[in-house]
């Protein structure tokens, strides 16, 4: 389930990640630069699938960080996974297109 989007979040968010890039942007674009445009478009397109699906944000938090293994802490706010997630899908979806 989500496997492409598991993949892109472990590769793109792994432990070091802050020391290869300055922010989720330049990580992103970096991403989109070294794969096809078809795995960045399936990313996209299962980024889109669980962000459509009810899901806690506490899930969530589990899925990216232990089922995907992306190193990765939001910034605190109300929903912040959900939002994290959703502007991470924006910079791959302005990096796609």
């Amino acid at each position: 389930m989500y496997d492409q989007l598991s993949e892109f979040l472990r590769v793109s968010f792994h432990q070091d990640w802050k020391d290869d890039f300055p922010d989720e942007r330049a990580s992103v674009r970096h991403f989109v630069a070294t794969m096809s445009r078809s795995r960045c478009v399936a990313v996209l397109a299962e980024l889109d699938e669980l962000l459509a699906v009810d899901v806690s944000d506490k899930r969530l938090r589990g899925y990216i960080t232990r089922d995907s293994g992306a190193n990765i802490v939001p910034p605190n706010g109300p929903d912040r996974w959900h939002t994290w997630l959703r502007t991470v899908r924006d910079h791959l979806a302005d990096a796609v297109t």
